[in-house]
């Protein structure tokens, strides 16, 4: 898979603008996310140490709205991205 832009994969036989976009393309168009890096960046969720399965820090809305989701390092890192 080749990085693009900010939050953008093109995996492998793919069209340039046929990249995964991490964001509405993991649903939309999933086609465009079959690849490994792209279900990486898809799945932008964090379960930090001591949460239960739900309380996962969705590195978006969570950052701000619950940030007791986010606390564990890897979830600043997602937040801070």
């Amino acid at each position: 898979a080749q990085k693009c832009c900010s939050n953008e994969v093109l995996c492998p036989g793919q069209k340039g603008d046929d990249f995964c976009d991490c964001d509405g393309d993991c649903e939309e168009s999933p086609q465009f996310c079959e690849c490994a890096e792209a279900q990486k960046c898809c799945s932008n969720e964090v379960l930090c140490p001591g949460q239960k399965g739900d309380d996962f820090c969705d590195c978006d809305g969570d950052c701000e709205e619950s940030p007791q989701f986010c606390e564990c390092a890897e979830a600043q890192k997602c937040c801070s991205n």
